[in-house]
């Protein structure tokens, strides 16, 4: 429940996004999920020829946000088990692609978009979902804490892709409010009820500022949703 509040609901919106995007692509066409790991989306994908692409090599036991382990993950059941930057098929093979959270797991992003790029068809669109800034997760395989709106400016030049839009997922103050949220709930059990009860007053100016006042602050999102199309 509490990861649908405002200030919380980061993946929620994210989820909604792609989803929506997912389920607006053509009946019987390809679709590459690019270092797809559980497959969360495959399930939205029916009216599609879903092909499901990771490394295979994360195993769960990360802490993420000292929020818990994550545990039993198991990409290995992927179709193509591969590196995301060698992906073993022909040129222009998929009509779409999805790549949800993967830039920041990648060593080199860059080759990571030209390989992708080189799978699409003509036409074809592809969806990046990344962080613009994130905590360590699914350690060792992490190497950045995110992208910004103008990589995807510049990489998209270099590959020849046309961008069809750049969402910002969340601002600096839903930003601001789930660190504080995170804060109040780390540490002592019996000192966290005392964290968010000091912490309301400010969370209430947060939702407010946002919502009401719009004051300008420095561009923080929580990430970005990024759509490109193959010219």
């Amino acid at each position: 429940m509490l990861k649908k509040l405002w200030g919380l609901n980061q993946v929620e919106l994210r989820d909604r996004y792609v989803i929506k995007w997912l389920k607006k692509l053509k009946n019987n066409c390809i679709l590459l999920d690019a270092g797809a790991g559980m497959q969360k989306y495959e399930q939205y994908c029916k009216h599609l020829e879903y092909v499901s692409q990771d490394f295979g090599k994360f195993e769960g036991g990360s802490h993420f946000r000292n929020n818990g382990m994550i545990q039993d993950w198991n990409a290995t059941n992927c179709r193509i088990i591969s590196d995301i930057c060698m992906i073993p098929v022909n040129d222009e093979t998929y009509d779409y692609v999805l790549c949800t959270e993967v830039f920041e797991h990648i060593p080199d992003p860059p080759r990571a978009l030209a390989e992708l790029t080189r799978v699409l068809k003509v036409g074809g669109k592809i969806l990046i979902t990344v962080p613009f800034s994130s905590y360590y997760h699914q350690e060792p395989y992490f190497y950045s804490t995110g992208l910004s709106s103008y990589w995807f400016e510049f990489y998209a030049r270099e590959n020849n892709l046309q961008i069809c839009d750049i969402h910002a997922n969340g601002n600096y103050y839903t930003s601001q409010a789930q660190e504080v949220v995170i804060s109040c709930l780390t540490g002592p059990c019996m000192v966290r009820p005392l964290h968010l009860v000091l912490a309301f007053p400010y969370l209430i100016y947060l939702y407010l500022a946002d919502k009401i006042f719009s004051f300008p602050m420095p561009r923080r999102p929580w990430g970005y949703f990024v759509t490109m199309k193959k010219s």
